[in-house]
């Protein structure tokens, strides 16, 4: 790949100079931005951080695209959906869309992406995104039927967030590793430059077919990790980054202060928690014990958190789920009020008068850490602060070591509680609760064909997650956005920035 040349008109200059804003940026219709994580492989299947999401957005396209204005669900790589019975459906596929490389897309392509990336061989990190799927089948050019082991009727929902197609006969000459280096999709823009510790390029891919997305309008995006908060900042104030999001609250005005900049805040399907390692006996540690979990509950005052550390439109959740999700309720499960003093009350009970020590992860959110760290100090529980990526928290909590960790989750956008339940209380690796009938709760939540009857699994399996406190939910989250005043940009709840949806004022 090519490197990519910056020409910065004087004209231009002297308005950066000026404002304080990207107008060079906008001269050159290129929007740079910028998050604190790098994605360790920039291929969609072989990630779950919010960053490579981001990019797989614009470089990949589903068979379905959600409609984040209206919530409706509508065909983009598939031309119609058709569904003969509840376990069986057909794809009926346009005949205009090209990958990156000028291969047309074709039925086969489909299929194999489906069936390799629900196999072993193809390294599905997050197996859940295409398990409820047994094979997928081309029954002619233009068409792919998906035999399902049992009916899912989130089915749309995932086949528009989190199954992107790719091209089999240039995956499979480069490899995985290959692929992640040079990736190729059929979205509305192109890799162009992939610089590990630098920047992604992308440009607006010419051959763009548009379907439910729309064409792009702004022709170059440039994301840029940059992992110091303050250094971002700067980036921002000195006109070399135009978009930023989830900075923390004490960056506000810094950044309102400046000419040319807008900030906002906007509400997120991501909800943040306290993932408890509930496996094991007490013997093998504290948090196996349900009362010292139901101690730890009641020593953290969530509502002060939002008020000190959440932008506006943050809300404590008391349920492992985003409100707005299908089948988010559960009339009757408990609530862990503030009440300090019923938490020492709660240790005493379960043997640790005295508290104890214990080892806290997490991978964001460093200010909410340290509060809670010294909420549970407050009651006499002493912790070991651990700050790994993404990918090591995940690992370490399959592996059964990170007895206590903040987490969070966004269900990749997915407006259904099988995004979330179906993840982490199903029985699987990343379930660190193993109860059975609360599994079998999940099972029926997402395979039944009769609302009422999954809402009614839902809650009743939502309301065993809160007595038994497997996870302490926090937060609905909202982040903080800044970007240049000449960018006509609207967020959206499901954290993926639709910039190419966005354009130049």
């Amino acid at each position: 790949m090519r490197r990519m040349r910056s020409i910065v008109t004087p004209l231009a200059l002297a308005l950066v100079l000026a404002t304080g804003s990207a107008w060079a940026d906008k001269a050159n219709d290129t929007l740079t931005w910028s998050s604190l994580a790098e994605p360790p492989n920039i291929s969609y299947y072989a990630n779950t951080q919010r960053d490579g999401l981001i990019l797989a957005a614009h470089i990949w396209d589903g068979l379905v695209y959600r409609d984040e204005r209206t919530g409706e669900f509508k065909p983009h790589v598939a031309k119609a959906i058709h569904h003969p019975s509840p376990a069986l459906i057909e794809i009926e596929l346009r005949d205009d869309v090209l990958f990156h490389n000028g291969d047309k897309l074709t039925a086969e392509d489909v299929a194999w992406t489906l069936n390799f990336f629900n196999s072993t061989e193809g390294r599905n990190i997050a197996p859940t995104r295409t398990s409820w799927i047994e094979r997928a089948e081309v029954v002619a050019p233009d068409r792919v039927r998906l035999h399902l082991p049992r009916p899912f009727p989130a089915a749309m929902a995932f086949l528009a967030s989190v199954m992107p197609i790719y091209p089999k006969a240039y995956y499979l000459r480069l490899g995985h590793a290959g692929f992640a280096k040079a990736p190729v999709g059929t979205g509305p823009y192109q890799v162009h430059e992939i610089i590990p510790g630098k920047h992604i390029v992308l440009k607006r891919f010419a051959g763009y077919f548009g379907g439910a997305k729309g064409k792009a309008s702004i022709a170059t995006l440039i994301y840029r990790p940059i992992v110091d908060r303050n250094a971002q900042i700067d980036e921002v104030l000195a006109g070399k980054v135009e978009w930023l999001w989830q900075f923390p609250v004490d960056q506000c005005e810094r950044l309102k202060a400046r000419k040319g900049i807008v900030v906002r805040g906007g509400e997120t399907m991501r909800i943040a928690y306290l993932s408890f390692d509930a496996i094991g006996s007490a013997s093998e540690h504290p948090l196996a014990n349900r009362t010292v979990r139901q101690a730890l509950a009641h020593a953290i005052d969530r509502q002060a958190i939002v008020r000190q550390y959440k932008p506006p439109g943050a809300e404590v959740v008391d349920l492992a789920c985003y409100p707005g999700q299908f089948g988010c309720a559960s009339p009757g499960a408990p609530v862990y009020d503030f009440e300090p003093e019923k938490a020492r009350r709660l240790l005493a009970k379960a043997g640790f008068p005295n508290g104890f020590t214990v080892d806290f992860y997490g991978s964001r959110d460093r200010p909410v850490m340290e509060a809670i760290a010294t909420y549970l100090k407050n009651v006499g529980v002493s912790t070991r602060l651990h700050w790994v990526t993404a990918s090591e928290l995940r690992q370490k909590r399959r592996l059964g070591q990170a007895p206590l960790a903040l987490a969070s989750w966004g269900s990749s956008g997915i407006p259904d509680g099988a995004a979330i339940l179906g993840v982490f209380f199903n029985g699987s690796i990343d379930d660190r609760a193993q109860d059975a009938r609360l599994s079998e709760l999940v099972d029926g939540g997402e395979t039944g064909t009769d609302m009422a009857q999954r809402r009614q699994a839902y809650a009743a399996a939502l309301g065993i997650v809160a007595t038994q406190i497997y996870w302490l939910p926090l937060y609905a989250d909202a982040h903080y956005y800044a970007h240049v005043d000449q960018l006509d940009f609207t967020p959206s709840a499901d954290e993926v920035p639709r910039f190419f949806n966005a354009r130049w004022k």
